[in-house]
Parts: structure tokens; sequence; C-alpha cells
């Protein structure tokens, strides 16, 4: 019983965090990427999942593999699923090439 109720608190802070993420900008980080209606354009031309498109959002920014793990409150090993399913999705093999991509389709 006590493994239970220490899980579901975890999940509710984990849950805390991110709302709180969302509303308050990341400290000495840019609040504007390239636009929500930019990233949501470019997810719909490419089919991607909602978790794919928060996980893109964070590496054109420049995040790391662990931060996006931190912010998402998920394992780096499941980052780097979403990474690799954005790459097979996008026909890119590296994070620039993820990066290019993306700005290319911008213009």
């Amino acid at each position: 019983m006590a493994n239970g109720l220490v899980a579901a608190s975890l999940l509710v802070i984990c849950s805390l965090l991110i709302v709180i993420r969302m509303v308050l900008p990341p400290k000495g980080r840019k609040t504007e990427m390239s636009g929500s209606s930019d990233i949501e354009g470019f997810a719909q031309a490419y089919h991607l999942a909602e978790r794919e498109v928060e996980v893109l959002g964070f590496l054109i920014k420049g995040y790391t593999l662990n931060a996006i793990a931190d912010e998402l409150c998920l394992s780096p090993n499941t980052i780097k699923t979403y990474r690799t399913n954005l790459y097979r999705k996008l026909g890119v093999s590296s994070k620039q090439g993820l990066v290019d991509k993306f700005y290319d389709e911008q213009r």
C-alpha cells in the first residue's frame, strides 16, 4: 500500500511540475521558439504524435536528452525512443538534420 501511495504522489508531483513549466517560462531561456503554429503545421505534415511534437520543440530549442527527460518527467531512454521515431519520420539521421529540416520548411 505504501508503494502505491508513493507512486501516486510522484505522479501528482510530476503532473504539477509539467503544468507549472507550461505556464512559467524556463529561467534564462527564450519563451518563444519559432512559433507554436510553425511546429503544429510541421507536426501535421509529418503525422507526429503529441509527445513527439513536445520532444521536437525541446530539441529545436537546443535541450539535451537528459534536460528533456527532466522537463517531461520521463526516462532519458524514453526520450531517445521519441527522438529515434522523429528521425525516422522526418528522414534525418541527426539532431542537426532535424533542426535543419524544420527551419528549411519554415521558409
